[in-house]
């Protein structure tokens, strides 16, 4: 009878074994679904970040071109003012001169 007890205990202490490393896989298998979830989720915010980033850079960038349509108005309309007053300066000094 005494072999049979050994067997048992023997059957028994490696259930015990494998029933406690299933709990530790399973733990663990928990903290990776878990630390995926993490990084899913770090993701999506990253690719929004990128999306808010790229809308940003295009505003500044109609911005820009703004500003150099504006700055090429004020170029053009300084040009003319200086020819302008060059045409009056040229009158003027000849019949005042």
């Amino acid at each position: 009878m005494n072999d049979y007890e050994d067997k048992a205990a023997e059957i028994s202490a490696r259930q015990r074994e494998e029933e406690t490393t299933i709990r530790s896989a399973e733990t663990e298998l928990e903290k990776l679904r878990l630390e995926k979830s993490h990084c899913l989720e770090r993701t999506r915010e990253l690719v929004n970040e990128r999306g808010d980033i790229a809308i940003a850079v295009l505003e500044a960038k109609k911005s820009c071109d703004a500003l150099d349509n504006d700055c090429s108005s004020l170029t053009e309309a300084l040009e003319l003012l200086r020819d302008s007053y060059d045409k009056h300066y040229e009158a003027y000094t000849k019949t005042s001169g």
